[in-house]
């Protein structure tokens, strides 16, 4: 199979099977969930956020290669911000407490579902146990989230005032652009 044919492959599987089909999201976008349910999601979407920053570093410590690290290490400060700007992980504390709920007691992770937290914890395990190119394409979600995002953005957009939270947890443009990629554009890890 040709790296052309393999990432139209990837991306066909992307837009079948990405989470924004699940009934859930689907319910979520249409703008039907109850406040509860949108209050439930928030803490346990905190939660998954919180993560990846982490499965982040891990995949910094893989690689023997500056130039992948300076642009993989962008990811994490996208999550926990830096001297110049907040991260994600505030701006979903702010999205915590637009949905009424304390800041705090989401930051403190204690009503996050056992099932959720789980999940989450694993995705973290499955990416410390593999090596740098299983761990990089279980991080590509992104591939698939610019479409979606831009669907919910538009159904939500007098609600959020324009905001879109993405898989990497900020409120800024589409992943691929932040990182100066072409949008669809193959991030290519170099392993040694």
């Amino acid at each position: 199979m040709t790296p052309e044919a393999f990432e139209a492959r990837l991306r066909a599987v992307l837009a079948e099977r990405y989470h924004d089909h699940h009934p859930f999201n689907l319910r979520m976008h249409e703008g039907t969930l109850t406040p509860d349910e949108i209050r439930t999601w928030v803490r346990n979407r905190y939660y998954y956020q919180t993560r990846i920053p982490i499965k982040d570093g891990i995949i910094l410590a893989k690689s023997e290669d500056p130039g992948f690290r300076r642009q993989w290490i962008r990811r994490i400060r996208d999550h926990d911000g830096d001297e110049a700007r907040e991260g994600g992980l505030e701006l979903w504390l702010r999205l915590a407490e637009a949905v009424g709920l304390e800041p705090m007691e989401v930051a403190s992770l204690r009503d996050v579902l056992p099932g959720v937290r789980r999940a989450c914890d694993d995705y973290v395990r499955f990416v410390s146990s593999r090596d740098l190119l299983e761990s990089v394409a279980s991080s590509l979600t992104e591939l698939a989230a610019g479409a979606s995002w831009a669907g919910a953005s538009r159904a939500s957009r007098s609600t959020t005032r324009g905001s879109r939270p993405t898989d990497s947890g900020t409120s800024r443009a589409a992943p691929s652009r932040r990182r100066g990629r072409r949008r669809g554009a193959p991030l290519r890890p170099r392993a040694r």
